[in-house]
């Protein structure tokens, strides 16, 4: 009993507190943007601390302002620790928006960094009539059906393509893809690329374009790296939008869809 009151007697002169502990907000990394096109975006982050208190909510924001928090659109993800990443739709095309993750705790909201991105453009022309295509040095085209597969028209490493057919033709319009996890491909501009499909850079936004005719001349030409041609896609029904587009001596302008229904 004498101890114990020694202890108090020392602890009162040395003046003895306990120590605040200060919480902060998470902690949060922001993924750069991709596969931006022109209503859709890939947008994620990592939650890397959670500052003292547990995170109740974490995800991505974002607006056209900068620095948007959890008072402009928010999509919550997860909560505790965790990384994320997904594919976001319902952007309006051709505008700059910003992003960046957010966490949220007792102790408030914290952010990543922000990064801007910019949608693409909708087609730029309005084909008419539906499957039915206008090809400048050939026959016109009226489209009655559109083939689709997962396994490819061509040697290629693409993933999902679309080959289109007119009845008593032997002309073909081939779309090759490499999209993520096969889906259909999104709404938005897409460029024509040679290079090879590879996992790191599935739909990026970028396709082959081939044209084919298995008649008489039996020709063929690819459209050439930087050439532009457009996807709707409205639940699933997608439509290929052709404006002025060069494959090899052939212009297309028009349009024709497929439904993954068919």
């Amino acid at each position: 009993m004498k101890n114990a009151c020694l202890l108090l007697v020392v602890m009162m002169l040395s003046g003895c507190s306990i120590e605040r502990i200060d919480y902060v907000a998470p902690m949060m990394v922001t993924y750069e943007p991709e596969n931006v096109l022109s209503s859709s975006a890939s947008l994620g982050g990592e939650v890397i601390g959670e500052g003292g208190k547990d995170v109740i909510e974490y995800g991505v924001v974002w607006s056209t302002n900068p620095q948007p928090t959890i008072n402009d659109n928010k999509s919550a993800a997860g909560a505790r620790l965790g990384k994320f990443f997904d594919t976001y739709i319902g952007f309006i095309p051709g505008t700059t928006y910003y992003t960046r993750a957010y966490g949220i705790s007792s102790a408030g909201a914290g952010y990543g960094e922000t990064y801007e991105f910019t949608t693409s453009a909708e087609a730029p022309c309005n084909p008419p009539q539906d499957n039915y295509l206008r090809i400048q040095n050939w026959n016109d085209q009226t489209v009655t059906s559109v083939d689709f597969s997962e396994d490819n028209f061509f040697d290629s490493d693409a993933n999902v393509s679309f080959q289109s057919h007119s009845y008593g033709s032997r002309t073909t319009i081939n779309i090759l893809f490499n999209e993520i996890n096969g889906r259909f491909p999104l709404s938005g501009e897409y460029t024509v690329t040679n290079e090879e499909f590879r996992m790191e850079n599935r739909s990026q936004g970028k396709a082959r374009l081939i044209f084919n005719d298995y008649g008489w001349e039996q020709t063929s030409a690819s459209a050439v790296p930087g050439t532009k041609f457009y996807v709707k896609n409205e639940n699933g029904k997608i439509t290929f939008i052709f404006c002025d587009t060069p494959i090899g001596r052939f212009t297309v302008n028009g349009r024709f869809s497929r439904s993954n229904e068919q």
